[in-house]
């Protein structure tokens, strides 16, 4: 596997779990609204999809600053191979991208923030790094789109384990060369 380390500030290029600090009801006790002084992407290539940050950086929102430590995979912004042409991976947004993923993957994923909060915390970190408003928008649609196909897939898959459990002969785990009442191998489809 190549090493690679890439630096980059406020939107060069950069990379599971991490700590966040609590500010008061203010948002602002702790300094301005955005991401801390200074902040870069730093980080370390592990394939060919995923990096590792190897600096720490942190974002201050309205009521909570989220830290995104050292060690935090990343995949920068999760576009589609064929609108990379249009919307790369990596640039202005990218320090929020791996907010973002810190959010999902650490916050949201945990139940500790909401996958919706997560997205929006996404769209107003790249409003305040100065990415334009179409290119935010598409973004942050997109996000949008995949956190309502993943919670889909994840009430569906909650329904079919329901049912099995509560219905095992109708579950998704019944062998379907039986016949469900007979316990017996069902018969031939006549042709």
């Amino acid at each position: 596997m190549q090493v690679q380390e890439a630096v980059g500030k406020r939107g060069g290029v950069m990379g599971n779990e991490g700590a966040e600090s609590q500010t008061s009801g203010g948002g602002t006790a702790s300094g301005p609204v955005g991401f801390s002084q200074g902040a870069e992407v730093l980080v370390r290539e592990l394939d060919a999809k995923n990096w590792e940050v190897r600096e720490a950086f942190s974002y201050t929102g309205k009521s909570e600053t989220f830290d995104v430590p050292v060690g935090m995979h990343t995949d920068f912004a999760s576009v589609p191979r064929v609108f990379v042409w249009f919307l790369p991976r990596y640039g202005r947004y990218t320090l929020a991208a791996v907010l973002h993923d810190y959010l999902w993957r650490c916050r949201a994923s945990k139940g500790r923030m909401a996958y919706v909060d997560a997205d929006g915390t996404f769209r107003r970190a790249m409003r305040e790094e100065g990415v334009p408003f179409l290119t935010r928008w598409m973004m942050w649609a997109a996000v949008r789109w995949g956190a309502l196909q993943a919670e889909r897939e994840r009430r569906l898959a909650a329904r079919l384990v329901a049912s099995s459990a509560l219905h095992p002969d109708r579950g998704a785990l019944r062998d379907p060369t039986r016949h469900r009442h007979l316990d017996r191998p069902a018969p031939l489809p006549r042709v």
